[in-house]
Formats: structure tokens, C-alpha cells, sequence
């Protein structure tokens, strides 16, 4: 067998700082990812006048509308028999340091689940939604016709966060509701 050529330690050394360098770049450095859909053209319009009858729309912007964006829809008539809201956010998560965009989109998720946890509020997880998902259900209600409730999702690196304020309503019926905006938002991302 012949003899292997003997490297020189600094050349050596130099193509490993150059190989660490270059997987640091391919492998490590931050990207903007495509910004997210804007979150009102996310829900059909069959699916959004049975959840908020007459809806107006307002666009909600983001601080950042590279990573955030959002969508309001108010029931065009107050006090009518099904007077509605919904509210709905996309956050687009990117990578950072040594970490996914899915990694973070599931350390923010984690913060607000701890968050909402702390309350008086129910927490519940909702499954069969995205990859983690929980609803956040009001503790006390005056008028048991008045329900909101709020479903977070995510997937991949997004996070959804819906909210859906009805009257009158059952909290099964508004969660139900709320699942079914999320993860048609989610289908879509």
C-alpha cells in the first residue's frame, strides 16, 4: 500500500477554518423568509359569512409585515341576531443562529401557552391541528350568550392565532368555529 502525502499542520488547519466557515455560511446564517399570505384573503368566503354574518374587513398591519400579518372581521350589524368577530394573525418565522424557523416558531408558541396558562383563562390543547395547538377559553363570561374563544397553531415555521367572539353562541360551537378558521388558514400556508 502506498504511503499517504503528509499535510502540513498549517495547511491543514487553514482548509478546516475554510470547510467550518463555509458550513457556517450555508448551514447558519440567518434568511428572511417570503413573508406570509395576507391574512385576509386566508379565509373563503362561504366559511366567513357563517362565522361572521355581513362581515367588514379590516386589514390589520403588523409591526413587522415581513413576519406578521393580520385580518379583522366585524358583523356589519351590532346587536343582530348572530353579532360576530373574527381575528386572525400569521407569524412567519425565520432561522436564527443555529436554530429552524420551526424551532423558533415553537419556542414563541411555548411562551404564549405558558403565558396564557397563568391566567384565570382555560388552557386546553386541540389536537389534530397543525403540529401543537391549544385553545384558550374565557374562565368567566356575564352573559353565558357571549362567547370568545382564542385557538393558536403551528406548523412548520408559522404560528396562527384566531380569535372568535360570537353572540349567541355555546363555547363548543365558537371553539369548533374558531378550529375550523385555523386550520383552513394553515392549509393554505
Amino acid at each position: 500500500m502506498p504511503a499517504l502525502p503528509r499535510v502540513s499542520t498549517p495547511v491543514a488547519l487553514a482548509v478546516w477554518v475554510a470547510a467550518a466557515a463555509l458550513s457556517y455560511l450555508v448551514v447558519c446564517q440567518p434568511f428572511d423568509p417570503a413573508p406570509p399570505p395576507a391574512a385576509c384573503g386566508l379565509v373563503p368566503g362561504g366559511l366567513l359569512v357563517q362565522l361572521v354574518p355581513d362581515p367588514d374587513t379590516e386589514a390589520v398591519p403588523g409591526e413587522d409585515q415581513s413576519r406578521l400579518t393580520g385580518c379583522v372581521w366585524n358583523s356589519g350589524t351590532d346587536g343582530a341576531p348572530n353579532d360576530g368577530n373574527l381575528r386572525i394573525s400569521v407569524e412567519r418565522f425565520g432561522p436564527s443562529s443555529f436554530r429552524t424557523p420551526s424551532t423558533e416558531a415553537q419556542d414563541a408558541f411555548g411562551g404564549r401557552k405558558r403565558f396564557h396558562s397563568q391566567g384565570t383563562d382555560r388552557v386546553v390543547d386541540v389536537t389534530g391541528l397543525g403540529r401543537y395547538a391549544y385553545a384558550v377559553l374565557p374562565d368567566r363570561r356575564d352573559d353565558p350568550d357571549d362567547v370568545e374563544v382564542q385557538v393558536l397553531a403551528v406548523q412548520d415555521g408559522d404560528m396562527v392565532e384566531v380569535t372568535y367572539h360570537v353572540k349567541p353562541s355555546t363555547e363548543p360551537l365558537a371553539l369548533a368555529a374558531a378550529v375550523t378558521a385555523a386550520r383552513t388558514v394553515l392549509a393554505q400556508l
